[in-house]
Parts: C-alpha cells; structure tokens; sequence
C-alpha cells in the first residue's frame, strides 16, 4: 500500500474525528527533534517492544508538564508537543485530552501525520527498550499492509 492512501486516511479521520486539530509531519518533526517533544500514546506492550527515540508516555508527559518549569519551556522557547501512536487515532483522542488539560499549551500540540507507521516508513529510527536501533514494531488491523520492507511486524 502507498504512503499516499496512508496520508489520505489519516488526514479523513483528523477532519471527521479531530477537525479542531493541527497536524505534523514527521519530516518537520525529524528537522525540528530538539526542539520537540514526542508523547506516545500507544499501550506499555507496544512500547515495550519499540518506540521513537526520547518519547515519553503519557504519565511521563503529565509528570514534565506537571513541572512549571517544564511547562514555561516549552511556552517560552515555542516547544512542539507531538502526539503519536500506531497511526493517530490514539494520539489525536489523547492530545483533545490534553488540549482541555493544559489549555496554556494548546497552540504548541500537535498529532504526528501518520504515526509511527510513517516514521518507519519515512525511515526514521526506532529503538527498543534499551535504545538500541530496532526493526520490530507492533502493527496490528490493516495497518499491516502499510509496513515497509525489513520491519518484525507483531500485532
């Protein structure tokens, strides 16, 4: 299947589902990694086998953001705060979540344009839970017939 019919779902469910929200590619958030903040949204199962480098789950995020620290960093230096799961599902329920949570932090969230499957797809890396580079990753429904070449897919 083509990254441009994944593109084409994606952006029919962000405006049937999450029409209030903006979205991200993962280019721009490859280009603008440091000054970015990845939450994934997806179960422990699944980040237990692989996960974008430096993203946090969804208690880490509220615990970083709980900190006004944190919080004024990412207000002051203009942090993106980008949402993310298996395809963006997930990620868009929890950044409505947290848009209602963190109301000074709405203008920096974002859901990340097809996920992890266009991370992989785009050939960003993925690591495990220790960091190393991996090529496993859990995909499961139809969105298998989106995973490239090479990938250990479990569902």
């Amino acid at each position: 299947m083509s990254l441009e019919e994944l593109n084409n779902r994606f952006d029919t469910m962000m405006e049937t589902r999450f029409s209030s929200l903006k979205s991200i590619t993962v280019d721009k958030v490859n280009e603008e990694k440091d000054n970015t903040i990845i939450v994934d949204c997806r179960s422990e199962r699944e980040r237990g086998v692989s996960k974008i480098l430096n993203s946090m789950d969804k208690s880490e995020f509220e615990e970083f953001v709980g900190n006004e620290d944190n919080k004024n960093d990412i207000i002051n230096n203009n942090k993106n705060i980008v949402y993310h799961c298996l395809f963006g599902g997930r990620g868009g329920s929890y950044c409505l979540q947290s848009q209602n949570t963190h109301k000074d932090l709405v203008n920096n969230m974002y859901v990340l344009k097809g996920s992890i499957i266009s991370w992989i797809n785009n050939g960003f890396e993925i690591v495990d839970s220790d960091n190393n580079p991996t090529k496993n990753v859990v995909i499961f429904s139809d969105f298998v017939k989106y995973a490239p070449e090479g990938y250990n897919i479990t569902n």
